[in-house]
């Protein structure tokens, strides 16, 4: 169940406050986990975020597993892609969150972090999440779902390229 949610998006205006993320699971009463990653930019930085948690609290998403943020320059009204790999171990979920120049696809922050708590991710939920405490737009274009490979699966399929590649030769 490994998989990568990603889109392009651009604010028309830092404001504090101004997120934007991928949920993982859609928390709701029956307690089913959830995950929220974030990004908010800022002109001179940029915040990456995951929460976790089975009911949103208010207006808050559970408890945080951790945020960093990371010096940068960054514009208003540019194209960015966010990018989060959920990566689900049978004893952990790590969680790789990537902001991107679009054109380029130049890696321009990143923050990675785990959780050994309760890592588990529910199938067939997946959304994102705009969140403004400004005036201006955010738009978002490009929403991509797309699942990464079992390390088994990966295994299999270079051994059967290995095995087709191999010739019979007559014996002289």
């Amino acid at each position: 169940q490994s998989f990568v949610i990603q889109a392009d998006w651009r604010d028309g205006t830092f404001s504090n406050g101004n997120t934007f993320g991928f949920y993982t699971g859609v928390p709701d009463n029956d307690g089913s986990p959830a995950y929220l990653g974030t990004v908010q930019l800022r002109a001179d930085s940029v915040l990456l975020r995951v929460d976790e948690g089975t009911v949103p609290s208010g207006m808050s998403f559970g408890g945080q597993l951790g945020n960093q943020t990371i010096p940068g320059t960054f514009h208003e009204d540019t194209w960015y892609q966010f990018r989060m790999e959920v990566i689900s171990m049978p004893d952990r979920i790590d969680f790789n969150l990537g902001v991107y120049d679009v054109t380029t696809l130049e890696l321009l922050a990143s923050y990675s972090v785990s959780d050994t708590v309760n890592p588990v991710v529910e199938t067939g939920q997946v959304g994102f999440r705009v969140g403004s405490n400004s005036t201006g737009f955010t738009d978002i274009d490009n929403f991509r779902i797309s699942p990464i490979p079992e390390p088994g699966t990966l295994l299999m399929l270079g051994l059967a390229i290995a095995c087709g590649s191999l010739r019979r030769r007559p014996i002289d």
